[in-house]
């Protein structure tokens, strides 16, 4: 496990010192403790030790960018958040999180100073950590949890305390470390008041390996992976006693090291549950043994049985997590402390032996239409254990082999009373076409074996033929009572196993698969769903923990698809799915996190439903058959049975690769034909869209749906292979050889140049210059090199994850690594110099032979194989909707001849257009359309203040009054990002610009200045008010007030980009919506903007309609100004006024050309060159 600390201080606004904040990351996944500094990185959960506002600062921002995030806490603390960040995804948990399989338990601490706190426990036993951001003196149960841990742990002052201080001392932890010897301490969440002791600190916490955490520190906690579990063994009754909650010690008479490490409890014939004890205790005399026997609940005659003497050994129970139902076990002889993996003796305790051989019937053979399941799995277990251990001359309980061929045959005769057909491969034909298997193969297995040793005993004779077989299938159906399907969550199976493709033949050997028949099938980017239908009522859910709303019940989200289910799927039947999110031109899957916003959105059942698909994979239930313990063939066998659907796609599953088909059934050696199949389904060669896969799974043919861990289950995702050069190491702390590399690819100087003349650090800070064998400069510095002709651009792409140096890697090293996603950004200045980064990149190998890393063209590629994160409003407008029969009308030759009239004919004109609305397509140069929001920007905020705000002690008025302010509007196109300031003389007028009034003095439209923002930079003197007295006053504020959607606001921390060095900002977000593009000219910019449904009726007023922003010159001075063109709703005509398609502002003292003539000879190129005119 890694544990990064982005973090180490206790205060915000040290110069170059950041708050505390910690990163786990485990087996791929990542939990994020404490948001309060910038992370932009997704996680899989969030973790929050207190509703302070030092803990959370940077949440709002990171909920802007990943708003589905779940945030996890006590009831407490949630309590308390709710009212701060009522939209972000709560969740409230008593139970134990998992973190790649390591559990975190949340641990609720004293409150400090009225506020509550929380502490985390990752992993059991002496492996955990337990990290505690606020320490506090504890009580017992806290303590008890610490004991023997590794601590990662907050204090306040050395010695003594500040008056009200809430944090307990260095000193107070010594004691408690004296108490609980911990493994190792880290010190962090630290006040630079301590560190005036630092070296008398490291000094006394020698003991315990003691370090401080500083920002950027690495931690490798090694994780010890129990993937098989031993049995503790006890004399009856005790491990049952255990399980009642009756017994707290368990008592051996040797000193073991069981302590702090799980075992399974059982006696002689159950097993009861997962154990976790603590370090023994010695039990000197009998006066001691008696004073703890209400824990160990031994009696004298025990005692004296066993022929014990003292010293004892007691281990006091420090967890217990008992199974739902005592597990029947079959141990072998001679068994007295240990059971080794004992679930290899796990038994299903199903057959009534003394009662049938006394009357030849048992409870399931009387009831068979209520007891036909139980009936099968009884046949299954005769014929595969008990039939072949007593062949062999092995023991199988009291039963003999006669015992069981007399049942087998009597439980066949049973169900075939039902009508259950039980047809032997030996009738080769009928066993085919029924089963749809091999004979010849079945013939083989021992549980057809046992079957023709079994038929002397049997009185019943199966079907002659098919249609015989067929007639069976239909009086079954009439007579056997089916399970009652309840809707609900039904797809718990996870895969165990998590495999990497070049490591894939020693990880199938390791665990026998190579042994196997394996089905390989699609990992699908989506989101875990269920689907079935019950009592003739069709339903839908999705994993509790995948959605954010309080019901994962998405049925009626979804009400055609679930008209599908109810036409298509027999009753109280259920399907292991996956929903899916496609592209409205269906060539093309997104991202799962776009399945996941829009069934967050309020988008409506029937529009929702035109991106959507729901993948069935696995089948648990068929007419009421509970398929769970069948393995997958025969799950398989009955999925088949169910047909696909225009929005339920059924995986389709072939014995023959390649063929246009979902899985495929191969042997387990075949390693180079697993790989083929994943290359085959990345491709889409199998006819789907692209972008479905993320991976694939591999799965045991034998195994049953074994949930929450399915040990017949391995997920294998995709990576790309990049080769990058080392910008720096780091040795991974607590390690020897353990390094993580920065790592970046080498940039043409035209792109180091683009990224350098970016404003924002987020794209000059990424440049490093390599040159001599060692870095020379970064970021801005890099500028000094541009001409020099022996440097080496590099733009950082990012941080390797942890990797064992086999052989030395220096900077400037060439590394290949398998990287999770390529991610491309866009340059919001010069959009023809893009950047890259890659998500979770694992060191592969060095590649000496190499001097240069993969070059622009090849890292572009990559990152287009990714699928697309599309925002629901920009999905809306991207539907393909088919042109009007007015656009229709309209053919290349005919704009070919407007153009050179310069015009589109008045009357045509006039047949075509509509209000507010662009004309068809291919009437521009290049139209574009997109998604539109605007905010707000209040500057000049003092810290303190906007502290008192966010903790409810100062108004939203009262923090925004005295500010300047002006408007950010920006539109998102496919093609382009543009941004424009608008500002006004006072608060009044924006709003008379931007809601499209009349000025009162002159009649016309009142318009506002508009100023070109290429990027987030500090605006331009012009933005800021042209003279002292205060902008926002207190009417001014409160009508402010009237239309921030507070949800989609945020504050800027000072020092970041948008604020000042010392002063914060709140970006006030009034308005979200779409743009369709009119008229692009360099002077002339034609919009026309929608707002979005869910606003409220107020701020749809906003932007509502075409708007207008050009650049008009008045002698020397050139200025943009906009207003919304309300007495004329209809488009320009694009030819006319000479469209040229260029969407980037240019800022106004820099435009040379004004008015649609100074442009017609440059839209006329463009428009013959897109149509071939």
């Amino acid at each position: 496990m890694k544990i990064i600390s982005l973090g180490s201080w206790a205060s915000y606004g040290l110069k170059g010192k950041k708050h505390f904040s910690l990163i786990l990351e485990h087996r791929g996944k990542k939990v994020w403790i404490d948001p309060a500094v910038k992370y932009t990185e997704p996680v899989d959960f969030i973790l929050l030790s207190s509703p302070d506002n030092d803990h959370w600062k940077y949440l709002p921002n990171y909920l802007e960018k990943f708003p589905d995030t779940p945030i996890y806490s006590t009831r407490a603390v949630i309590s308390h958040m709710r009212l701060l960040l009522p939209k972000a995804n709560w969740k409230k948990t008593e139970r134990p999180l998992k973190l790649g399989g390591k559990s975190i338990k949340l641990i609720a601490i004293p409150e400090m100073v009225g506020k509550p706190a929380v502490a985390f426990k990752v992993g059991t036993g002496k492996d955990a950590v337990v990290i505690v951001p606020e320490f506090i003196r504890l009580g017992k149960r806290e303590k008890e949890l610490m004991k023997g841990t590794t601590w990662i742990i907050g204090v306040g002052e050395y010695d003594k305390p500040k008056s009200n201080d809430h944090k307990a001392t260095f000193k107070d932890l010594v004691e408690l470390a004296k108490e609980l010897n911990p493994k190792k301490i880290y010190i962090t969440n630290y006040r630079t008041s301590l560190l005036k002791h630092k070296e008398k600190i490291l000094e006394e916490l020698k003991p315990w390996n003691g370090e401080f955490l500083s920002d950027g520190d690495e931690l490798e906690i090694k994780v010890k992976m129990i993937e098989k579990m031993d049995g503790l063994y006890l004399v009856k009754p005790h491990a049952k006693l255990i399980y009642d909650g009756l017994k707290s010690m368990i008592v051996k008479s040797r000193k073991f090291k069981i302590a702090n490490k799980p075992y399974i409890i059982c006696d002689a014939d159950y097993a009861y549950g997962e154990v976790l004890l603590e370090e023994p205790i010695e039990i000197k005399t009998k006066k001691e043994f008696l004073l703890l026997c209400r824990e160990h609940l031994i009696t004298p005659d025990e005692f004296k049985s066993w022929n014990w003497s003292f010293p004892l050994y007691g281990y006091r129970i420090k967890e217990f997590k008992a199974v739902e139902k005592p597990r029947k076990v079959n141990l072998p002889q001679g068994i007295q402390t240990f059971v080794k993996d004992i679930e290899q003796y796990y038994v299903t305790e199903k057959l009534h032996l003394d009662q049938f051989r006394s009357e030849g019937v048992d409870y399931d053979l009387k009831h068979p239409r209520e007891r036909w399941r139980e009936l099968i799995a009884d046949l299954r277990y005769l014929g595969n254990s008990a039939y072949p251990r007593l062949k062999s001359g092995k023991k199988w309980g009291d039963w003999t082999l006669k015992d069981v061929l007399q049942y087998f045959a009597r439980i066949v005769d049973t169900l075939r009373s039902i009508y259950f057909p039980i047809i032997p491969p030996t009738n080769e034909k009928l066993y085919k076409e029924y089963y749809g298997k091999d004979p010849k193969k079945a013939k083989k297995s021992s549980y057809w074996k046992c079957y023709e040793e079994a038929k002397k005993y049997m009185k019943s004779k199966p079907p002659k033929d098919i249609n015989e077989a067929k007639e069976w299938d239909k009086k079954r159906s009439g007579l056997i009572k089916k399970a009652t399907i309840k809707p609900g969550y039904y797809s718990k199976a996870k895969p165990y196993y998590r495999g990497y493709f070049q490591e894939l033949e020693d990880e199938l050997k390791s665990i026998k698969w190579t042994e196997q028949k394996l089905l390989i099938d699609t990992k699908w980017d989506g989101l875990r769903m269920t689907v079935g239908k019950a009592n003739g009522k069709g339903f839908a859910f999705v994993d509790p923990e995948g959605l954010k709303k309080k019901s994962p019940n998405i049925t009626k989200r979804i009400p055609g698809i679930i008209e599908e289910i109810e036409k298509n799927l027999p009753d109280n039947t259920v399907l292991d799915c996956e929903f899916l999110a496609m592209h409205p031109k269906k060539h093309e899957m997104l991202h799962r996190t776009v399945a996941n916003a829009i069934l967050n959105s309020k988008m409506s059942g029937k529009e929702l439903e035109d991106y959507a698909v729901i993948f069935a994979f696995d089948i648990l239930f068929y007419e009421g058959q509970d398929l769970r313990d069948m393995p997958l063939h025969e799950r398989l066998e009955y999925l088949s049975r169910i047909k696909s659907t225009d929005h339920i796609w059924v995986e389709d599953v072939s014995k023959k690769f390649p063929d246009k088909a979902d899985a495929f059934i191969i042997n387990g050696s075949d390693i180079d034909k697993i790989k083929k199949i994943a290359d085959f389904i990345r491709d889409a060669k199998n006819g789907r869209p692209k972008y479905c896969a993320e991976g694939i799974m591999i799965k045991r043919l034998d195994w049953p749906y074994e949930y929450p861990q399915n040990h017949g289950w391995m997920k294998v995702k995709f990576y790309h292979e990049l080769d990058l050069r080392v910008i720096s190491k780091k040795l991974v702390k607590g390690t020897k050889d353990v390094y993580n590399y920065i790592l970046g690819y080498d940039t043409p100087k035209s792109y180091a140049e683009a990224y350098l003349n970016v404003g924002t650090k987020d794209w000059y800070g990424k440049v490093f210059v390599y040159k001599n064998g060692k870095i020379v400069a970064e970021g801005k510095d890099a500028k000094d090199y541009l001409n020099d002709k022996d440097a080496i651009f590099i733009t950082k792409m990012g941080k390797s994850d942890n990797a064992k140096e086999l052989s030395p890697v220096k900077v400037g090293d060439i590394l290949r690594i398998a990287a999770e996603e390529v991610l491309k950004f866009d340059n919001p200045k010069f959009p023809e110099y893009p950047r890259y980064s890659f998500y979770i990149g694992r060191v592969l190998e060095p590649i000496p032979e190499k001097n240069v890393t993969d070059s622009l063209e090849t890292i572009d590629k990559l990152s287009q194989l990714e699928p697309e994160r599309i925002p629901i409003d920009e999905l809306r407008h991207i539907r393909e909707v088919p042109e009007t029969s007015k656009a229709k009308k309209i053919t290349k030759d005919q704009v070919c001849e407007w153009v050179e009239e310069k015009r589109i004919p008045e009357e045509i004109y006039k047949e075509i257009r509509e209000e507010l609305k662009p004309l068809p397509k291919i009437l521009y140069v290049d139209y574009d359309e997109g998604i539109a929001w605007a905010q707000m920007h209040i500057r000049g905020l003092d810290p303190d203040d906007t502290k008192k705000y966010l903790d409810g002690k100062l108004s939203f008025a009262k923090l925004i009054e005295g500010h300047s302010i002006h408007v950010d509007l920006r539109m998102k196109f496919k093609n382009a990002f543009v941004q424009w300031v608008i500002t006004q003389d006072a608060i009044p007028d924006y709003f008379d610009t931007i809601i499209g009034r009349r000025d009162p003095k002159t009649g016309n439209a009142s318009k506002g200045l508009a100023i070109v923002k290429p990027s987030a930079e500090e605006p331009s003197e012009e933005v800021k008010a042209k003279d002292k007295e205060l902008i926002i006053g207190p009417e001014d504020a409160k009508l402010i007030e009237k239309y921030v959607l507070f949800d989609k606001s945020y504050i800027i921390e000072a020092g970041d980009v948008g604020a000042t060095p010392y002063k914060d900002a709140y970006m006030c977000a009034i308005w979200i919506g779409k743009v369709k593009a009119g008229v692009q000219r360099e002077d002339l910019h034609e919009y026309f903007l929608y707002p979005s449904d869910d606003m409220p009726e107020r701020n749809k007023e906003l932007f509502n309609g075409r708007f207008i922003i050009r650049c008009f010159k008045a002698g020397n001075a050139k200025r943009w100004w906009v207003w919304k063109a309300y007495d004329d709703p209809y488009p320009m005509d694009p030819i006319l006024h000479a469209d040229t398609g260029h969407y980037w502002p240019i800022k106004a003292e820099k435009l040379e050309k004004f008015g649609r003539e100074a442009y017609r000879e440059e839209s006329m190129k463009k428009y013959k060159k897109k149509l071939g005119c």
